[in-house]
């Protein structure tokens, strides 16, 4: 008998212990395809993506920031390339040699 509620409370825990993938922050990300960097000239250079699913919410917006630095970031230098899923393209500016 101990054993029986044993595997039974076992088995309430395992089942109400499963993710919720609905409220998962994961689960909402959009999936990106980066674009090989090409074109690159002294100072400008070719790049973009491809945004294949919004994750479930809508994509505001989409390009590509770089930087000096090791982590770029959207306040620096960005591009500014629409909104929504899809293919874009980027021209990144004022590189510096």
């Amino acid at each position: 008998m101990k054993y029986l509620f044993f595997l039974a409370l076992l088995s309430i825990i395992s089942f109400s212990c499963q993710k919720d993938s609905a409220n998962d922050p994961v689960s909402l990300l959009p999936t990106l395809t980066t674009a090989t960097v090409n074109s690159l000239t002294a100072t400008t250079a070719t790049g973009g993506g491809n945004i294949s699913s919004d994750g479930g919410l809508a994509v505001t917006a989409r390009g590509v920031c770089w930087s000096t630095l090791v982590t770029p970031v959207i306040t620096g230098s960005h591009t500014t390339n629409g909104n929504g899923t899809g293919t874009f393209t980027s021209t990144l500016t004022l590189l510096i040699p």
